[in-house]
């Protein structure tokens, strides 16, 4: 049986210099894990790429899968604080149309395109530890609940389950976010990826106003974002 220690940072970086060390490690291990697959990947491997010495790297990882962890948790922080800060925005609009769930679609989408290799690494088959997992349904259930809410208040709501549209809703934009980043970029441009996400949310989510939004539209959200 796995030892929890064997699973957490042995110390957390406290002055510039740590902190940049220890990101060059999750940064270094996103790629090895990524082009060598989990299981051939070491921590001799780690320590290499990231260009510092193994004695370092232990000084604040125990073990690879320490490292895997700390990754998801930095992504978990980072997911969490995006969607409140979205919510946030949306709470205070009395009417939800194409223009706010294409900004919203919008922000989690360059969000989420900020580290491609990480989100390939998230997403492929990795043996993930018990402690992920359950990160990862924690965030996912703050997100439906918080989704659900939105929708409750929306006046203009379509569906006669929030509950249920909010799952559906988050997995849908969650899957083809990550279909986007990983397989179509270079095939779709993300107006039109955008665009049609939106399309899809609203006719199935919201009633209101049937029209496409005009493409200059998602173009000067864009230009602000």
């Amino acid at each position: 049986m796995q030892k929890k220690n064997h699973l957490v940072p042995r110390k957390l970086p406290c002055q510039e210099r740590s902190r940049v060390t220890v990101a060059a490690i999750y940064e270094a291990a996103s790629q090895v894990f990524t082009r060598n697959g989990y299981s051939s990947t070491t921590t001799d491997s780690i320590a290499e790429r990231a260009g510092v010495s193994i004695g370092t790297l232990y000084q604040y990882f125990p073990s690879k899968d320490a490292i895997l962890v700390g990754l998801w948790e930095n992504h978990f922080l980072q997911a969490r604080a995006l969607v409140e800060g979205l919510i946030r925005e949306m709470e205070g609009l009395r009417f939800v149309d194409r223009e706010v769930v294409a900004r919203v679609i919008r922000r989690a989408l360059q969000a989420n395109m900020e580290d491609r290799v990480q989100h390939r690494l998230f997403v492929g088959d990795i043996p993930w530890p018990q402690a992920v997992i359950e990160k990862e349904l924690e965030l996912g259930r703050f997100i439906k609940s918080r989704l659900e809410d939105v929708f409750r208040r929306a006046p203009n709501l379509r569906v006669r389950n929030p509950r249920v549209a909010a799952h559906v809703a988050y997995g849908s934009v969650y899957a083809l976010i990550h279909e986007y980043i990983l397989y179509w970029t270079t095939e779709v441009g993300m107006d039109e990826f955008i665009r049609e996400v939106t399309d899809m949310l609203v006719r199935y989510v919201f009633t209101g106003d049937e029209r496409a939004v005009p493409a200059e539209r998602f173009e000067a959200e864009g230009a602000r974002a």
